[in-house]
């Protein structure tokens, strides 16, 4: 869903405070996503709110989507698949690389989710049907090497 236009004026409102020219406005926003942009028109309404609260609070927002239960055999195994697939980011903090949960959460709330629920809140059978998507995302990131 794109950004509704308030939510792009408050965008604009905040990218201002912090970048002189359009170019630097886009620079940061294809950053931010990790894809070019070539308008802020170009954002989902997530991403908008994502970018307002970080310019705000200098912190990127948590997504909620993929809090997971350490205790669900399920929920460690997706942390696995995702650490097989290269969906990390380096954690300053524990000095290696880490699931990334933020990707995963995004990719919870897509088109290519066959679940689009928080995965805490995921039956038994939809964590199985989330594993299958992950699992075939796997196979085509190995296919890659």
């Amino acid at each position: 869903m794109k950004a509704s236009a308030k939510t792009i004026q408050i965008l604009q409102i905040e990218l201002a405070k912090k970048f002189g020219n359009r170019s630097e406005k886009l620079d940061f926003l294809s950053q931010f996503t990790g894809r070019e942009l070539l308008t802020s028109k170009e954002l989902a309404e997530l991403e908008a709110t994502d970018v307002v609260t970080f310019l705000k609070t200098g912190r990127r927002p948590v997504n909620r989507w993929a809090f997971f239960d350490i205790k669900k055999r399920q929920h460690r195994y997706i942390l696995s698949i995702l650490q097989q697939a290269g969906w990390t980011v380096f954690d300053t903090r524990k000095k290696r690389y880490i699931a990334d949960m933020q990707r995963l959460g995004k990719w919870l709330q897509s088109e290519r989710s066959p679940v689009k629920k928080p995965l805490i809140t995921q039956s038994n059978k939809e964590l199985s049907k989330t594993i299958y998507a992950l699992e075939n995302i796997l196979r085509f990131e190995l296919k890659k090497l």
